[in-house]
């Protein structure tokens, strides 16, 4: 389902139980992200490839000492833009789920964490292996002896996430057709399962929220108007 379906039919069932409705595009669309980030941050779910959204971003070289370098060779890199906010998955993981380079570097990196970086790849057996690790600014940080690191400068690394708003994905270009990552007639990232189960717990949200009455009618008049 896209953006704008999901809204047609979350404003559908609104309507099948109040006499109107003032909520707007962006308040279903906030109960519908709000519902779906309480859905994954849970322990133990399963993160499927439809939810997953991926971005290309931009990475400058930077002082080595950032990522704790302490080998020869070693480079540190950081993505030019911070990461859009994320669900933390499983309780205490980063949403970050995977990252790769584009271009001579498509493999995956092993993504670490922050504590962790200015340990890793400090000798002779690890020193070219590609670490990253996203930092307390938010932003993505690579950490290598292997020269061909540099690549990622000119190259950008693709990032596959779980964001919390997926319309984030909007500010980010796809590395392969260079177009926006996402749109209103986009697939919205949620599994059609899990829409059904959401779709009941967002309307009951909203209308509690905004305290409409029920049309008991169910003629989808204004009826709170008249006297």
């Amino acid at each position: 389902m896209t953006e704008n379906e999901i809204v047609y039919g979350i404003r559908e069932r609104i309507r099948e139980l109040a006499d109107d409705s003032d909520i707007s595009n962006r308040q279903i669309l906030f109960e519908v992200n709000n519902q779906r980030a309480l859905y994954y941050s849970k322990k133990g779910r399963k993160i499927d490839d439809t939810v997953k959204q991926e971005i290309c971003m931009n990475v400058n070289i930077v002082d080595p000492m950032k990522c704790g370098c302490t080998t020869s060779g070693c480079k540190a890199l950081r993505t030019a833009t911070q990461v859009p906010a994320t669900i933390t998955t499983n309780g205490d993981q980063a949403g970050v789920l995977m990252i790769r380079g584009n271009g001579m570097l498509a493999r995956p990196f092993s993504f670490i964490s922050w504590e962790k970086i200015r340990f890793s790849g400090n000798n002779e057996f690890t020193s070219r292996d590609i670490y990253a690790a996203l930092g307390p600014d938010g932003y993505l940080y690579f950490k290598s002896g292997n020269p061909e690191v540099e690549l990622l400068a000119s190259t950008q690394v693709i990032v596959t996430l779980l964001l919390e708003n997926p319309k984030d994905a909007n500010n980010f270009v796809d590395c392969s057709t260079n177009t926006n990552c996402y749109s209103a007639d986009s697939q919205y990232p949620l599994k059609a399962s899990l829409y059904a189960y959401i779709a009941p717990i967002v309307v009951q949200s909203l209308l509690q929220r905004e305290q409409l009455p029920r049309d008991e009618a169910n003629n989808a008049n204004d009826d709170k108007t008249q006297v």
